[in-house]
């Protein structure tokens, strides 16, 4: 067992950077209440993160925490694209040395298959570039790990300190967002609202043997499209405003979500889903039946919270990374993958999973990031379970999608989604209110003064976006 005590006090000494992957929680003038969050471990994880001794002891941070800041980025937000990524194919090709050291330093450590060799030493103008890499990749708390378990051999001072910080900042991020989950999940049980956990927030409790080793950004919760209006109410009965956008009225018509934000401590972005994917053209192929009816629990502290099952898992998983994430995929998004087949693989009714994706047109974004996966973290699937997610059909419409959805410049997929919108009047409302929003969303997306001239900008916008349409298409036809 871990127990991670962290002490709130009120105090002015500065601020804390407090990194955690896509974005920050940022936790400001916490009260003087101490609370404990305890951390169970398996001593014996097959064919996963198996932790080191030192794990196993009490790790008190006593931390001063007037307000914490967004100062310290791991990644871009969830929607841009960041340049320091690159596409990656089904050889993943574009993974860099970097790359492929810090993979190698995580699977000496935590095999997922055969054992890997250490790897050799090197300079400090490397370390720094892999701390930095890193980062991009959402992996420093595992590398944190890994060179932990090799009890830190001809590993310099100050790569163990960067990224000790960092690892204890998740562990703390990732504690503080679990303590406030329970209890938004204990009161949508009160409320008879039926809530799924996605992603990072249920991965980070039931895959890893740490939460710390899975930091994560926003709670993703899933909910009953019935139920939209009834959990938007109450978020904001719990502090929670919705995030400026494109018009609630824009998001229910045309998105899959809407986000929340805090503003008192602790301070949590909430997305709510009633669909799992964001692009039209995937999204409308979803049967989220399929995902509702495999669910099981998992413990978070006090409350037993749902989440998939290792099927629905893998399925979702791999359609959020292909398809959401397509054109920039991060190491730490496989490497969920890869952790849940080889735990859960067993477990899995993999004919079950390839028949729903091949039934929904689905099965292209599945069976290349499976491809991926098998690539980044030399996991092992059998050629025939591979075989059995190779999409049967190939349309245009459905080549097309996928090409302008995993692009680098990912904005002409605006077009395969207007398409995919049914009736005329609907495609052109979507269109208008990408191009023309609402002057609210304006004048927080451009910081506009509430007298600035704002046609001006909404004619800027409207060339921005088409100079991007066209680099976009551009570079798909490089593809």
């Amino acid at each position: 067992m871990v127990r991670l005590a962290i002490r709130d006090t009120r105090c002015a000494i500065g601020y804390l950077p407090f990194a955690i992957g896509y974005r920050l929680f940022a936790i400001g003038s916490p009260s003087t209440n101490e609370f404990v969050t305890t951390l169970s471990l398996s001593p014996s994880l097959p064919l996963s993160i198996a932790p080191s001794p030192s794990h196993y002891r009490t790790i008190a941070l006593p931390l001063i925490l007037p307000q914490i800041q967004n100062s310290y980025m791991l990644g871009q937000h969830r929607h841009s694209t960041c340049a320091l990524y690159a596409p990656m194919d089904s050889s993943l090709k574009n993974l860099t040395p970097l790359d492929h050291q810090l993979v190698a330093w995580v699977l000496s450590a935590f095999p997922l298959g055969s054992a890997e060799p250490v790897p050799g030493p090197t300079d400090n103008a490397t370390w720094q570039a892999l701390l930095e890499r890193a980062k991009v990749q959402g992996l420093s708390p595992l590398l944190y790990a890994a060179l932990e378990t090799h009890g830190f051999v001809n590993v310099p001072a100050f790569v163990v300190d960067s990224l000790q910080d960092i690892y204890r900042n998740s562990a703390l991020a990732t504690a503080v967002a679990h303590r406030e989950m329970e209890t938004l999940l204990s009161r949508f049980t009160a409320q008879q609202i039926d809530v799924v956990v996605l992603k990072g927030a249920a991965l980070s409790k039931w895959l890893y043997p740490l939460p710390g080793l899975r930091p994560f950004g926003d709670l993703d919760l899933l909910i009953h499209q019935t139920d939209r209006s009834a959990a938007s109410v109450f978020l904001n009965t719990c502090g929670y405003q919705e995030a400026d956008g494109l018009g609630a009225a824009f998001y229910t018509a045309f998105s899959c979500e809407l986000g929340f934000h805090r503003a008192a401590p602790p301070r949590l972005n909430v997305d709510l889903h009633w669909q799992l994917l964001n692009p039209n053209f995937y999204r409308r192929r979803v049967k989220l039946d399929w995902f509702w009816g495999r669910t099981q629990l998992f413990v978070s502290g006090p409350v037993m919270a749902r989440m998939f099952d290792p099927t629905a898992q893998l399925v979702h998983l791999a359609l959020h990374l292909g398809v959401q994430h397509g054109n920039a995929p991060r190491l730490i998004h496989f490497y969920d993958l890869a952790l849940l087949i080889c735990k859960y693989g067993a477990a899995m009714d993999w004919r079950t999973a390839a028949a729903y994706v091949q039934d929904t047109g689905l099965a292209r974004p599945v069976h290349q990031v499976l491809i991926q996966t098998q690539a980044a973290w030399k996991i092992a699937l059998a050629p025939e379970t591979l075989a059995l997610f190779r999409p049967r059909e190939s349309h245009l419409s459905e080549r097309a999608a996928f090409l302008l959805t995993t692009a680098v410049h990912k904005e002409a997929s605006v077009l395969t989604d207007t398409l995919s919108i049914p009736e005329a009047g609907n495609k052109l409302r979507y269109v208008l209110g990408i191009l023309f929003p609402n002057a609210a969303y304006m004048r927080q997306r451009y910081a506009l003064a509430p007298d600035t001239f704002l046609p001006y900008y909404y004619v800027r916008r409207l060339a921005h976006g088409i100079r991007l349409f066209a680099r976009s298409l551009w570079w798909t036809f490089l593809r």
